[in-house]
């Protein structure tokens, strides 16, 4: 019994060791990027978003504005509703912008959807690369532009934020 266990203890020593390794890089690894049950693109009908991620040690957080996820971003647990919303307050056309002749829109706007997600490790908080995906929901969406379009996202504050956005003004310097 002893030289069955003289010989059976070193591969039983590197089962363990492979064991250990596997977990720690389950556990230590930066989390793959998120995976959008949908692709961006023209919509005429709305839908429910599915966001998934391939490991079980990660949540995933998410932002509906442009804005970059982070750790304090919602955490996704259910699927997100798509729709036209052309009934929304036009929060960011209202922004006073570095136009002379900036007029605020007299009726509501056509909006897309903009959502970004990345999924972070839950020991490490490690984070994935971020995936983003514009959605432009409206029963009437081809006919709706006669051109191509072409959706760039970036973070609000980038463009509006009064310190270091480039589409305002600025505050005055004192």
């Amino acid at each position: 019994m002893v030289s069955i266990m003289k010989r059976t203890a070193p591969f039983i020593f590197i089962l363990l060791v492979l064991i250990i390794l596997f977990f720690a890089i389950q556990i230590f690894t930066n989390p793959p990027a998120p995976v959008f049950s949908n692709d961006s693109g023209f919509y005429q009908e709305p839908f429910t978003l599915s966001i998934s991620s391939n490991t079980q040690n990660s949540t995933i957080h998410f932002t509906l504005d442009g804005s970059i996820p982070t750790l304090d971003s919602p955490i996704y647990n259910d699927p997100i509703a798509i729709k036209d919303r052309t009934s929304e307050p036009n929060n960011i056309s209202m922004i006073p912008t570095i136009s002379y002749k900036f007029a605020e829109p007299k009726e509501n706007l056509f909006k897309i959807t903009t959502n970004r997600a990345r999924s972070f490790n839950n020991f490490t908080k490690a984070a994935s690369p971020i995936i983003t995906r514009s959605f432009f929901v409206h029963d009437d969406i081809k006919n709706k532009y006669s051109l191509p379009v072409i959706s760039l996202v970036v973070d609000p504050k980038d463009f509006f934020d009064p310190k270091k956005g480039i589409y305002v003004t600025g505050e005055e310097e004192e």
